[in-house]
């Protein structure tokens, strides 16, 4: 019986290594490097932070890797860990690609905090500079002929076509992903709130009253601020009057945006639009786009993807759009739909998930798309 005990107490305790090893092996190797053809390079990217090289033997070009909003360096919030910036590195580094990463300046932020996306941009425009300027300085790049590009995803997106377009910086090619914008940012983000509302089954009557208050609250003129407290006064009177909680949490998302410390985004959010992004970076620069939105994506809903891909068609042959099958928002292999936020949060937490094999593929074409 105590050598059964002690049999189990050891299987148990090997499993928990097991997973902890598969779960912290990409960190572990990012900070002790088991491979001497990879070196870290710590660059100043003024705005940007420090920013992490990590350099092969023989590098067939650099990629600048941006995150969604409120990650850092390695893809993290405090919220939600995906390593996914450590990931992906070490896969372009095995490709001989060389790849850098940095903290945004919301990284940490609570969930409602909003900071402008021109202010991410000036991030992706410093670090943009410090790479192009290390570059010019290494002798392996200029005879490799290495070109610095710029992989983002989610919110960072936006950012990124924004950095072009308002600071002229001009990478060979943006390669965006986990993302899709029919209009301005303040429209995506009431597609997303609808899209989540959809999902958590909140009733019909309840969805058609909360997309006309979206339209009428969108085309306001002027928000006045809200603050917490006050907004918890209005939840109070709504509450005792028995109106659905549905729509109160509805209210309560849409309230944030009014908070004082998110003026700044709201007013930007509401002007900042894709199609002109777009448009004004193909004009103005020579940068080659290539769009892969997530076909199970579970924060974009599948209609605005199909938009996207219809407006996609209008960019031009320097803008190519195609959808990542069975991927989820972060690039993970994901079978069927996306469901209910509680078990799209479950199979957030699954440290056994894999990497999309359509992204994987993508990856190992980069090498021959160089111009």
């Amino acid at each position: 019986m105590q050598r059964t005990i002690l049999y189990s107490l050891i299987l148990i305790a090997g499993l928990l290594l097991g997973i902890g090893l598969l779960r912290y092996y990409p960190y572990v190797a990012s900070m002790v490097s088991f491979d001497r053809r990879f070196t870290i390079i710590s660059l100043e990217g003024s705005t940007a932070g420090k920013l992490e090289l990590s350099r092969t033997e023989n590098p067939k070009s650099i990629f600048l890797l941006v995150a969604d909003r409120r990650m850092d360096r390695r893809w993290n919030t405090t919220h939600l860990e995906t390593r996914l910036g450590l990931k992906i590195s070490q896969i372009l580094n095995e490709r001989s690609i060389d790849s850098a990463v940095f903290d945004r300046k919301d990284a940490g932020l609570p969930p409602d905090h909003y900071l402008p996306t021109t202010e991410i941009a000036e991030q992706i425009r410093d670090a943009f500079i410090a790479l192009q300027a290390y570059r010019e300085s290494q002798q392996i790049y200029r005879q490799n002929q290495v070109t610095v590009n710029i992989l983002a995803h989610g919110d960072g997106c936006l950012a990124t076509l924004t950095a072009i377009a308002k600071f002229q910086i001009e990478p060979t090619r943006m390669i965006l992903l986990g993302c899709a914008y029919d209009g301005s940012l303040l429209e995506t983000y009431g597609e997303t709130i609808r899209n989540t509302m959809q999902l958590t089954k909140v009733k019909e009557t309840i969805l058609t009253q909360s997309q006309s208050e979206w339209h009428d609250w969108l085309n306001q003129p002027e928000y006045e601020e809200l603050t917490e407290d006050q907004w918890l006064e209005k939840q109070k009177v709504m509450l005792k009057e028995g109106i659905d909680q549905d729509l109160v949490a509805f209210r309560r998302t849409v309230s944030v945006f009014q908070r004082p410390h998110n003026r700044k985004w709201l007013i930007e959010s509401k002007q900042l639009s894709y199609i002109d992004l777009v448009n004004q970076v193909l004009k103005s620069s020579r940068v080659l786009i290539d769009h892969y939105p997530s076909e199970f994506d579970e924060e974009l809903p599948t209609d605005l993807i199909t938009r996207n891909s219809v407006r996609a068609a209008t960019f031009g042959p320097r803008y190519t759009f195609k959808v990542l099958p069975r991927t989820d928002h972060f690039l993970f292999e994901k079978d069927t739909p996306p469901a209910s936020p509680v078990e799209n949060m479950m199979s957030r937490g699954n440290p056994f998930k894999s990497l999309s094999s359509a992204f994987l593929a993508i990856i190992d074409t980069l090498e021959l798309k160089e111009p």
